[in-house]
């Protein structure tokens, strides 16, 4: 689902009565204003925005500031995502645990996932020897795919399907990916509100 300014300003709305506040409105009116959303400790920080090409999602959560700057503990970007699957990751993206990324906690990963109903396609020794993981969605979808490059050391995670395209850090907290795959499954609407 297109990330448009009307599934933007009911993301912003739903968090901002969570107690997310607000850095920034967009306006529909000039091409490439964003909404900036601070999440209630502080640590979360959402992006959305929508130029002339495309509209997107980046959500990513800070640690503390060293040195006067404040670096991504992790991010991930959806081009294409709905409301429901933003809110799920940024609901739980303040609280959940950074010793558990998801590039490097497959186990747990799959553990997580497999209890929301998700697979693993990949079998298992080629997934705890191979450069990839996948995983797919109850209806098969949708897909999860988990690369690892020992050589350079760089580790990349997707999730894609007919209305997702969620670019994630390889640093990600394995629960904000499992929240993905919740709203995904069915299992995770918004507390059961539809959609403006």
């Amino acid at each position: 689902m297109e990330l448009n300014s009307d599934v933007q300003r009911y993301i912003s709305e739903s968090l901002m009565a969570d107690l997310w506040q607000t850095r920034q409105i967009a306006h529909p009116s000039y091409p490439g204003s964003k909404w900036v959303l601070v999440g209630p400790q502080h640590r979360g920080r959402l992006v959305m925005m929508t130029d002339l090409f495309e509209a997107s999602a980046r959500l990513a959560v800070s640690g503390a500031p060293l040195s006067g700057h404040v670096a991504p503990d992790w991010h991930l970007e959806a081009r294409f995502a709905s409301a429901e699957m933003i809110l799920a990751m940024a609901r739980v993206a303040e609280t959940a645990s950074n010793a558990e990324p998801v590039a490097w906690s497959q186990h747990l990963l799959n553990r997580r996932l497999r209890a929301v109903g998700w697979n693993r396609v990949t079998g298992r020794i080629r997934a705890l020897f191979g450069s990839t993981a996948e995983w797919e969605s109850p209806g098969g979808n949708y897909r999860l795919k988990v690369s690892v490059h020992p050589e350079r050391r760089a580790r990349t995670a997707e999730l894609w399907g007919p209305e997702a395209l969620v670019s994630i850090g390889a640093t990600t907290p394995v629960a904000v990916v499992v929240s993905l795959a919740e709203a995904i499954s069915g299992k995770r609407f918004d507390n059961g509100k539809g959609v403006a």
